[in-house]
């Protein structure tokens, strides 16, 4: 989940730093990397959030990572 989120995130970072200024939502390759960030996340939070609450630990929401 975490080299998921950096690669979303490195994504940005390139398209930030290109000479054209665009919408980043109408680039492809940002659009797939952040589909994998979030179904990553949604997965790690759905197995993290059952042990957790066997075991005492804070829940999350993948929307909060």
């Amino acid at each position: 989940m975490l080299q998921v989120t950096l690669d979303a995130d490195q994504k940005y970072l390139a398209w930030a730093q290109r000479p054209n200024c665009t919408s980043a939502y109408t680039d492809s390759t940002i659009t797939a990397a952040n589909y994998a960030a979030t179904t990553a996340k949604r997965m790690f939070v759905d197995l993290w959030n059952d042990i957790a609450f066997q075991y005492g630990q804070p829940t999350y929401r993948w929307d909060h990572l």
